[in-house]
């Protein structure tokens, strides 16, 4: 057995597995699989109503959504998208708009610059909140909205997994809800007690658990949900929560670096996009940007990239890797976190970066995209829970969409001198100095080393 890889043999159980379905009330059961259905009925909307999911010029096109105050709408999204310069756009733009003025059969006034959404079903709304009441755990199978959906059902739901790594596409696969959230912040605060930094503040257990959820959400869609099947695992949490705490004195760190530089950084969790970990429960060769499919051999990171926005004469877009270590880190670690931030740092700029005459190749620009579809699904998470990004840093990224989608930024190097090829950032269970931060010129890397004391007072700052 071990010549395969636990995430194949789980994809292989999946894809066997028969089910069956009955009607009826709903009796208890732990886990609930439900698909949500659109309603069949179809509306009209604005051609920019929906927030654009084209990219490459029409070459790559998603589903896009909005939720409005009496209805969940998904369509075709246009956005404020510049279609008279790309035929492709055009040609959807007006096929989309004739479809629209088919009704009567053609014969009512031709409308400009409209389109037919479909309208989610949300007349499901009881039969969902009774599934959620008998259910432990609910999982709705390529829902036809999207996760802020989801938030606010009731004080003790909770968001605890969502899969949105399968394809290019920007919906999600699934998601799961359970009605029984105040377990998963009592899980927290039992954690935290067992620290005797944190046994010994004063501090808000309950807004403290629910901070650190909302961060597991904006991060990762299986964090939550691997807290309880590693329940008894010191490391496990240690390790998740200590990359929460590693974001906040990172960006703390950047405006302290570079305090002429007016960059929006965006956190994003590198460990399902490069599968390097082989437990995301798909196989390896399954992620669009997984080690594996873009044949790099050696360790990579799986722990953070900062995607940071910077608009100036051209808009810029900054990628910096971070590798985040916490208890006992001997030299034989730290030669490992090197390794991971220099090879994840070649693959993403050789994936990522435009040839020398400036022009990327499709495989070039189709990565280029992908990431820009994960960095903007990692801004509307971070809105959804209000952390990280303020109102206006969010507008002004929103208000860039349509260029980011369209490929029309430049990855930049200039960070280099000051930050380094990407990051370490240690807290060490064992050192005299309370911080230390410097550039390693030998490696190009730098570091960053605390306490290991200081990652659990983060998490009990008020923000």
């Amino acid at each position: 057995m071990d010549e395969y890889d636990p995430g194949d043999i789980l994809k292989t159980i999946k894809r066997n597995i028969s089910y069956y379905q009955s009607g009826g009330d709903m009796p208890y059961s732990h886990l609930t699989f439900y698909r949500m259905r659109d309603s069949g009925k179809l509306a009209k909307s604005s051609i920019n109503s929906l927030p654009s999911s084209i990219g490459l010029k029409g070459l790559v096109s998603g589903i896009s959504s909005h939720q409005g105050i009496s209805d969940y709408r998904t369509g075709v999204g246009m956005g404020e998208m510049d279609y008279n310069n790309s035929l492709l756009l055009r040609t959807a733009k007006n096929y989309n708009e004739l479809l629209c003025n088919m009704e009567n059969g053609g014969r009512n006034s031709y409308q400009k610059n409209q389109i037919l959404v479909t309208l989610a079903s949300l007349e499901e709304e009881e039969k969902i909140e009774e599934i959620l009441k008998s259910s432990f755990w609910v999982n709705f199978i390529e829902p036809c909205v999207n996760l802020d959906y989801f938030y606010g059902r009731g004080e003790n739901s909770a968001v605890i997994h969502y899969s949105d790594q399968y394809s290019s596409t920007t919906q999600y696969d699934s998601i799961t809800v359970s009605s029984k959230g105040d377990q998963y912040k009592k899980l927290i605060e039992n954690y935290l007690e067992t620290l005797p930094i944190i046994r010994n503040s004063e501090y808000d257990p309950e807004k403290v658990s629910e901070n650190i959820i909302k961060y597991f959400n904006s991060f990762n869609g299986q964090w939550l949900l691997k807290m309880v099947g590693n329940r008894g695992s010191d490391s496990f949490h240690r390790e998740k929560i200590s990359i929460i705490s590693g974001v906040k004195k990172l960006l703390e760190n950047f405006k302290t670096l570079l305090p002429d530089r007016e960059i929006i950084w965006i956190p994003i969790a590198l460990e399902e996009i490069l599968r390097v970990a082989g437990s995301a429960g798909l196989r390896r060769e399954d992620g669009i940007f997984s080690a594996q499919n873009l044949s790099s051999r050696g360790k990579h990171s799986d722990d953070l990239l900062f995607m940071g926005i910077e608009k100036g004469d051209k808009l810029k877009l900054h990628l910096y890797p971070v590798e985040v270590k916490i208890g006992n880190n001997e030299s034989s670690i730290r030669k490992k976190a090197e390794e991971q931030i220099i090879k994840t740092g070649e693959l993403l700029l050789h994936n990522l970066s435009k040839n020398v005459d400036g022009d990327p190749s499709f495989k070039n620009s189709f990565y280029r995209l992908f990431f820009i579809q994960v960095l903007l699904a990692s801004v509307e998470r971070f809105r959804i829970n209000s952390i990280l990004l303020t109102e206006e840093e969010i507008h002004f990224i929103t208000s860039l969409r349509e260029k980011l989608l369209e490929d029309d930024y430049e990855i930049d190097l200039s960070l280099r001198e000051t930050l380094g090829i990407g990051g370490i950032l240690f807290f060490h269970r064992d050192t005299p100095y309370e911080e230390k931060i410097y550039l390693d010129y030998r490696s190009g890397i730098m570091f960053f080393e605390y306490k290991e004391s200081i990652a659990y007072k983060i998490l009990i700052e008020k923000e």
